[in-house]
């Protein structure tokens, strides 16, 4: 197995389409794409994704449509949409709400479990009208929490989230101390201190960066913008363009 994790792509298909074809060029041994929100998902004027001829030949492009694909919601989605038709109007790429696991079988015949768990809150909704380009369905909720964590069990080897949880110290050092989204980031921190994940992959503040928080891995995947992309084998985790 080996993980193609994108970060933000907030409807930039273009970007999205490079960074995708650079990437199965290198790694054309590919077998999962997972989008880790900001997805843009029926975002007011846009078209759902669709790869692109004139950048995967015709061999990368076979590769590209095996790749099993997957995407988290983040804090710029059309949520009432989401809400509305569970993720169809994107085709070929799987949703995954709060709180779903996916079990991804190794070559040896072992598994390795991931949990997907989407939501943030948006520091310039002040900017945006709430059900056009905001929705308050963003933000984690206590219910979401409360039945993930009722019903999933360990193990949990990766979890896929858009937030990272408090104890991670990224926004610390880019936002000096910042308390914004502390809800969503104190929620996770339940999810790390339960599950205890061996690696954590998150988008939402743009920059790439890594770290290690107790036995848990975490990365943070650039914007779409700079044409970088992670990859996880599920024993390594690194960053390429």
């Amino acid at each position: 197995m080996k993980f193609l994790i994108l970060g933000d792509t907030h409807g930039d298909w273009t970007a999205m389409n490079i960074t995708i074809a650079k990437a199965i060029r290198k790694h054309p041994d590919i077998t999962h794409i997972v989008q880790v929100g900001d997805f843009g998902y029926g975002w007011r004027g846009g078209k759902p994704f669709k790869a692109s001829k004139a950048l995967l030949t015709p061999e990368l492009m076979k590769i590209y449509k095996k790749a099993e694909k997957f995407w988290l919601d983040g804090n710029h989605e059309n949520f009432d949409k989401l809400e509305e038709d569970g993720g169809a109007w994107q085709p070929e790429w799987q949703y995954m709400p709060r709180g779903s696991v996916l079990e991804i079988p190794r070559e040896d015949g072992s598994a390795v479990r991931a949990m997907f768990f989407g939501g943030a809150s948006s520091i310039d909704k002040a900017s945006r009208i709430q059900n056009i380009s905001w929705w308050p369905q963003e933000s984690i909720t206590y219910a979401q929490m409360y039945n993930t964590l009722q019903a999933v069990s360990g193990p949990i080897d990766a979890i896929f989230s858009h937030e990272h949880p408090m104890s991670f110290p990224y926004s610390d050092v880019r936002y000096q101390g910042s308390i914004f989204g502390s809800s969503d980031k104190n929620f996770l921190e339940v999810l790390k201190e339960k599950y205890r994940p061996k690696f954590w992959f998150f988008g939402h503040h743009h920059e790439e960066d890594t770290g290690l928080v107790d036995s848990t891995r975490w990365f943070c995947c650039p914007v779409i913008d700079y044409f970088k992309y992670v990859i996880w084998t599920g024993d390594e985790v690194f960053l390429d363009s």
